[in-house]
């Protein structure tokens, strides 16, 4: 009987860390070849290119350095009309140069407005200020490395085609692909995110998180949330972790609806290091951990003015990590994890070079492309069991944790 119910935990667990992430990555990259039409994609919105509302574009600035004056660039000389954009840069107090290179800013652009916190408050909390000062209908939030395509400004307010959609998101790529192993791995993991899952819940209208670094908000419906977003919260302790998830849940919960368009494009800095990428996961563990002990108070909301559906997709990253987490203890607790780690280990070296290879094949950006298609994708099938335990452990223990944690190394300018 032991025996018997070992073996299906097992089965489980391959089945749930292995077989279906691995398998979901090779659909989801393939996924733009087969519903790819008429230059349109499954989930894209509908769009109206006559609009042209006010636009403001705000920049929390945390370490940076050049990297903020070069976004900003890309932003000022985007193909959008000058007289109806704006854009607020704040540095959050950086310690390195970053402030110097702000004010840089506000004196080589115009319709640029700089300033300086007078004391460290995190991009969430900097955000809603420069949102309650901004004068643009549509609020545009950019991570202070985001380097924009010339048509994304455009792309994102087209997408505004009813007072009910309160944000859209755009598609987030990597401006170091190529920089190691970890980095293109980490392209891989971008990709899947937004060619399948957020798509699919964009058909919907209910994406569930319209990533920071590039997301547009109807600023009148942003508003409506800013107390949320102040007295964020774990159990009486302030915390700022994934503010953008928890700003998607805040308007899906009032009835608001949330796209993506693919073809609004930037690309950002992603972490080059293992200290660096396990800082980012534990971010957006911490993210999805807490997107669904958040639920559980506005459940009743949530369904009644998105129904079950948006419901179940907002448990559904919380429930899968607590699954992974149970059967992982048992299977280690029954002594049956070394078996599974060979399993783990023979699947990835079958089943991620495909992946590689797909995702070659089907990205047209060269700049995208990954220079070792076989070998990157490889870390993803030594990285489950560490990414399920440890960070999961440490991201419940230490949800009340904030800050800038991917910001913490001063950048060279």
């Amino acid at each position: 009987m032991h025996f018997q119910f070992t073996f299906l935990l097992m089965s489980l667990m391959i089945v749930f860390t292995i077989v279906i992430p691995m398998f979901y990555r090779i659909f989801s990259i393939g996924f733009i070849v087969f519903f790819k039409k008429d230059d349109k994609f499954l989930g894209e919105p509908k769009k109206d290119y006559s609009l042209e509302p006010t636009v403001s574009i705000l920049i929390s600035a945390f370490n940076e350095g050049q990297n903020v004056y070069n976004a900003v660039k890309s932003m000022v000389e985007n193909e959008y009309p000058r007289h109806k954009l704006q854009i607020l840069v704040r540095d959050d107090c950086s310690p390195d140069n970053t402030w110097e290179w702000v004010k840089k800013i506000g004196e080589d652009f115009e319709n640029v407005i700089v300033s300086k916190n007078e004391h460290n408050m995190g991009k969430a909390l900097t955000f809603v200020e420069l949102a309650q000062e901004a004068s643009g209908e549509i609020i545009i939030g950019a991570d202070s490395d985001c380097m924009f395509y010339p048509n994304t400004i455009k792309e994102l307010v087209v997408c505004f085609t009813d007072d009910k959609i309160a944000g859209v998101g755009g598609r987030i790529g990597i401006l170091n692909t190529n920089q190691n192993l970890l980095t293109q791995y980490q392209a891989i993991i971008y990709a899947s995110s937004f060619y399948l899952s957020k798509t699919i819940e964009s058909s919907l209208g209910i994406v569930q998180c319209l990533g920071g670094p590039l997301v547009a908000f109807r600023k009148n419906h942003y508003l409506e949330i800013v107390s949320k977003i102040q007295n964020r919260n774990f159990l009486g302790s302030p915390t700022s972790n994934g503010e953008d998830r928890a700003i998607t849940q805040y308007l899906l919960a009032r009835g608001y609806m949330t796209h993506i368009n693919l073809k609004a494009r930037c690309r950002v800095g992603t972490p080059n290091t293992i200290v660096g990428f396990f800082n980012q996961q534990l971010r957006w563990r911490r993210s999805q951990l807490m997107q669904a002990f958040e639920l559980v108070f506005t459940i009743y909301e949530r369904l009644q003015h998105n129904g079950i559906l948006n419901a179940l997709a907002s448990l559904l990253p919380a429930a899968r990590i607590f699954t992974w987490m149970i059967l992982s203890c048992y299977l280690i607790w029954s002594g049956n994890m070394f078996t599974l780690l060979i399993i783990q280990v023979l699947l990835g070296v079958i089943i991620a070079p495909v992946i590689g290879l797909i995702y070659n094949g089907v990205i047209n950006d060269e700049t995208q492309k990954l220079k070792n298609p076989v070998l990157a994708p490889m870390i993803l099938s030594f990285s489950f069991i560490f990414s399920i335990l440890y960070i999961s452990m440490y991201a419940i223990f230490t949800m009340d944790d904030g800050g800038w944690v991917t910001r913490t190394k001063t950048s060279q300018a």
